[in-house]
């Protein structure tokens, strides 16, 4: 019988990307990004931003945020224990506005999902991961392999 918690544990391992989630505007999967209207735009720019929710807590979020300011300072450790111990308070955006321009992307939007969610766990995985002594720098900047195949059709989406 203990052979069965140990497999779970294991196909939950494989599939991580399953639990975190994906990018699911509703929107047709086959549409191309340049056909989508404004409201569809906001539609997938809305499910991207709450994709990215679901990955990262205030926590995450006030962490990356005093990293980023403590990385100016001369002493970033001490900075950094002085920000974190600061009340943080989350100041989304008014309005919500996608990285590249829908009209040149002829990508179809399941393909454009796939890579906004990529892009979403590799950016979640940096906020948790950066620090004052770095952090792996590719985390927060390659490419996720799924982007690459359409950033051919759809410039600037990766």
């Amino acid at each position: 019988m203990r052979i069965a918690p140990c497999a779970l544990l294991l196909v939950a391992a494989c599939y991580r990307g399953l639990e975190l989630g994906s990018v699911d505007s509703g929107l047709p999967p086959d549409t191309l990004g340049s056909a989508l209207t404004d409201v569809e735009a906001a539609a997938l720019c809305q499910a991207r931003d709450q994709h990215f929710a679901e990955l990262v807590t205030a926590d995450d979020l006030h962490h990356y945020a005093c990293v980023l300011q403590a990385s100016f300072a001369p002493d970033c450790p001490s900075a950094y224990d002085a920000c974190i111990r600061m009340e943080y308070v989350d100041d989304p955006p008014a309005t919500c506005s996608l990285t590249f321009d829908l009209a040149t992307c002829n990508a179809s939007v399941a393909d454009i999902e796939a890579c906004l969610s990529a892009i979403n766990i590799r950016n979640s995985d940096y906020f948790k991961s950066v620090s004052c002594s770095g952090g792996d720098p590719g985390t927060g900047t390659a490419v996720p392999p799924v982007c690459s195949e359409i950033v051919p059709v759809c410039p600037g989406i990766a």
